[in-house]
């Protein structure tokens, strides 16, 4: 049986965090209640300025769909409806995604010549849509996470959309250096590509 989302929980959760950091909740937990609306779901085009990839959506939903004003090409539709059949999803043209990633990828808003990190980044639904923004700026994209499991979810759901510019990490976020990430650097400048897995290297960490 599917678990419910308890969204008024998980706003709560938002609220304690921000408290441990001393940040202000009201500057994203007002936008955040505004657009969480029970009983939808979130989808997204991977293509940004696709008029026919927004055609193809429309027709696969018909009515159904609502813009999301403040986030570009990002939509809502009842939860009930299936996506995993439609044309639009199965050409890759839209990414089902949560509300709270895609503040989380606008909040990172990174900048030209900045590198992109994620911690714990397993499916990789946040660093596909980074990946999409890029023509924005230019960095190199890490994506970490310690589970095998959870990096073969990762790797597999990397190469369906075609993201070939993410660094992906198999280490531990405990004391995953500055040195590792900048060997990887190095190793895709020289290369000219990025490697898809590098796998947890021994004694590379803990030296």
């Amino acid at each position: 049986m599917e678990k419910s989302f308890d969204g008024d929980k998980k706003i709560e959760e938002i609220k304690l965090f921000f408290f441990f950091f001393g940040i202000d909740p009201d500057v994203f937990l007002a936008d955040f209640s505004r657009y969480r609306e029970k009983g939808r779901r979130y989808i997204r085009l991977t293509d940004l300025h696709s008029e026919e990839a927004l055609d193809i959506l429309k027709k696969d939903f018909e009515g159904n769909l609502k813009a999301l004003n403040c986030f570009p090409s990002v939509f809502s539709l009842p939860r009930e409806l299936k996506i995993n059949e439609k044309e639009s999803y199965i050409s890759r043209s839209i990414q089902g995604i949560d509300i709270g990633s895609i503040f989380a990828v606008h909040a990172l808003d990174a900048q030209p010549g900045e590198n992109v990190l994620e911690m714990c980044a397993a499916p990789g639904t946040k660093m596909i849509y980074i990946s999409d923004l890029r023509s924005k700026w230019t960095g190199k994209l890490f994506a970490n996470d310690f589970s095998e499991y959870r990096i073969q979810v990762m790797k597999s759901l990397l190469e369906s959309f075609g993201k070939k510019d993410v660094v992906v990490l198999n280490k531990d976020a405990r004391t995953l250096s500055l040195k590792d990430l900048q060997e990887e650097l190095e190793r895709s400048n020289s290369t000219n590509q990025h490697p898809l897995v590098e796998k947890e290297t021994p004694g590379l960490i803990n030296e």
